[in-house]
């Protein structure tokens, strides 16, 4: 069989109405799957699954530690580094689940779920080939990323963010939505943020460009919708950093420092000057 029988054979096997299913529920599995080999409480997720474990034993959303100068008192500090939707979500199910690593697991599960049935639809939509869309849900699954050992909403918040983008064109190409549509829009648009500070920049854009192409299309539902994603998006967005402000004394994981001129930093540049 030459190059061009192997790939006619592929495309015909991948294209089979009775293959996505099956393609999908495997590419779920595989990626499960070394979530559950390669899952570990440590770095990021332990300090949020902590968090999480203490607000249901009513402590607030904190973690502890001891100082080096009284080690039998506990000092529970708010957390402050990431943003609470993670420890939130944690807690409900710790609440039922007295399990961590068990609470962690489902989690993940969900993430994986959400990431790759949302990536098939958005494929769906920009009309890829089935088959080529069932060769992508298989890389996808069977890939090994640094997300699975202790980064525990990079999955998850990558999901939900293919959920917003899924839902901002279904606006775009539906001349039936309303622009209230857009209140939901912004909502959806916040919880990315809500999982991980790093997604702000992207949570903006997705509105601004309905905004944009509402303008330059002249639709001025398209336009009233992205503007009512925006201005909810930046409401939520800034009581949610007022609250980290009032609640855990900083609104981001940027911590303030000690401002002034420190010569002594000029000697890390050495080997740029040799």
């Amino acid at each position: 069989m030459n190059g061009n029988g192997i790939t006619d054979y592929l495309k015909n096997l991948m294209g089979k109405p009775s293959v996505p299913i099956i393609i999908l529920v495997t590419a779920i599995l595989l990626k499960f799957t070394l979530f559950m080999l390669f899952s570990v409480l440590e770095g990021d997720k332990l300090f949020q699954v902590i968090a999480g474990r203490n607000l249901v034993l009513c402590n607030g959303l904190t973690y502890q530690y001891v100082s080096s100068s009284n080690l039998s008192v506990e000092i529970f500090e708010p957390l402050n580094r990431w943003p609470p939707a993670y420890s939130l979500l944690f807690a409900f199910l710790y609440s039922f689940i007295k399990n961590e690593m068990i609470c962690c697991l489902l989690i993940d599960a969900v993430a994986v779920v959400i990431f790759l049935v949302t990536l098939k639809k958005i494929l769906h939509l920009i009309h890829f080939p089935p088959y080529v869309i069932n060769l992508i849900l298989l890389f996808f699954g069977a890939v090994e990323t640094v997300y699975i050992f202790h980064h525990p909403t990079d999955l998850l918040t990558l999901g939900v963010f293919l959920i917003v983008l899924y839902w901002s064109m279904m606006f775009s190409i539906s001349p039936q939505q309303p622009a209230k549509t857009g209140y939901l829009l912004g909502v959806l648009n916040f919880l990315p943020f809500f999982l991980r500070y790093l997604y702000l920049p992207s949570t903006l854009l997705l509105p601004l460009f309905l905004v944009w192409a509402g303008f330059k299309k002249k639709d001025k539902r398209m336009l009233r919708g992205g503007i009512n994603a925006f201005a909810v998006t930046i409401i939520l967005s800034a009581g949610l950093l007022l609250f980290q402000k009032v609640y855990a004394g900083h609104s981001m994981y940027i911590m303030p420092a000690e401002k002034g001129i420190f010569w002594s930093n000029l000697l890390t540049l050495h080997p740029a000057l040799v």
